[in-house]
């Protein structure tokens, strides 16, 4: 089931198809690729919301290479959940400029632009988002690796777990070094976003199933 939004006049969108299954899903990276409006970011953000009414005290990133980029496409909808009165949104500071932390439940969820990495590689989170995954290069992809060390969600066996989500519109990776392509199913679906679940982005090898969150 969706989770409980901030905004209670916004009522949430039934996710559907693949969706729903990125949205339990638990491996340590998933990558997310379709075209626009097949809802990969609003499932993103949904599973989000969610991790942070379960996990009282965690932290979570959403990242694009430029944060110049983020207030009318994520920022947008992100907003639109949390809705007008939330402390962080009703202050002076505009979309564009918010550094401010939301607040969500009892946890925090950070924005940030890779084009600042001291203020991206200095921080401690429990999930990382990157929306359109396909800019921002390799090696500041794996460096993301090294932020995840918050601690703040621990499963039923009494481990912290940590997660990886990447959204794009292909699944192509590219470098001057070589070339990762995620194997995806049923390639050129619309109905819903396709999903690879890739224990790791560094091998090629056809994507492995994916646990049911045990936050859901």
């Amino acid at each position: 089931d969706a989770p409980l939004i901030p905004n209670p006049n916004e009522r949430p969108m039934r996710l559907q198809g693949v969706n729903v299954e990125v949205y339990h899903c638990n491996e340590p990276e998933v990558l997310v690729s379709g075209p626009r409006g097949t809802a990969k970011t609003y499932t993103d953000m949904l599973r989000t919301i969610s991790l942070c009414k379960i996990y009282p005290g965690s932290r979570h990133l959403f990242a694009r290479y430029v944060r110049a980029h983020m207030p009318e496409t994520v920022l947008e909808t992100w907003e639109r959940l949390l809705g007008p009165n939330h402390p962080t949104i009703a202050g002076a500071a505009g979309r564009a400029n918010r550094n401010t932390p939301y607040q969500v439940y009892d946890s925090e969820v950070i924005v940030r632009g890779l084009d600042d990495p001291i203020a991206t590689n200095s921080g401690e989170f429990d999930t990382i988002t990157l929306f359109e995954a396909t800019d921002i290069p390799e090696k500041t992809y794996y460096n993301l690796f090294g932020t995840l060390r918050h601690g703040k969600m621990i499963a039923s066996d009494g481990r912290s777990w940590h997660q990886m989500r990447a959204a794009a519109r292909s699944a192509r990776w590219s470098s001057s070094t070589r070339k990762a392509q995620a194997l995806l199913p049923t390639p050129g679906r619309q109905a819903a976003a396709t999903a690879a679940r890739l224990r790791t982005m560094r091998s090629s090898r056809p994507p492995t199933g994916c646990a049911r969150s045990p936050a859901t």
